[in-house]
């Protein structure tokens, strides 16, 4: 802030940390963005408006990065989903500008190793724990919602395929 307000001619008050707690307890937080913060500006209108300016570019430069988390996606899909997940990466990549990273986690085996793919524990027939309980798709926002599309699409023709198939056990 110090550059800016030296390049500018403007003084920029923001509020301590604990005032900013109080207030982000008495406003509503943006669940997108997060707590909205007052900043006050000061001085000559051309040196306010330069001030605002470098601010909310500076705000649009780390507010472009996201993190999304599918916490709702069934395990069992998930070995399916990995397998694409490099493919939604790339395929966003070049609809896109940016970067974007793609984590779906593996089921773990009760007591076994980490990265190997199981559908039950060892020995008991308990289903095997979980260690991570989510997809988590980060990078820039745009890229972020085009994966989250692209796993929506695929869990839709998982489950499509799934209910296909099941028909079928019945019919035949």
């Amino acid at each position: 802030m110090k550059s800016i307000t030296d390049s500018t001619g403007a003084s920029i008050q923001i509020p301590r940390d604990e005032d900013a707690v109080e207030e982000e307890e008495a406003e509503e937080v943006d669940p997108e963005h997060g707590p909205l913060i007052s900043i006050t500006l000061s001085g000559s209108s051309s040196g306010v408006e330069s001030a605002k300016s470098q601010i909310l570019s500076i705000v649009r430069e780390r507010t472009s990065k996201t993190s999304l988390e599918l916490s709702e996606v069934p395990q069992e899909l998930w070995i399916f989903l990995r397998a694409k997940s490099d493919e939604w990466v790339k395929r966003a990549q070049e609809e896109g500008e940016g970067e974007v990273n793609v984590f779906v986690p593996r089921r773990v085996p009760a007591g076994g190793k980490r990265g190997v793919d199981v559908e039950e524990g060892a020995d008991n027939g308990d289903t095997s724990e979980v260690k991570e309980k989510s997809i988590r798709i980060t990078g820039d926002k745009e890229l972020v919602k085009k994966v989250e599309g692209f796993i929506q699409d695929e869990i839709n023709e998982l489950v499509r395929l799934l209910l296909l198939y099941h028909s079928h056990l019945y019919v035949g």
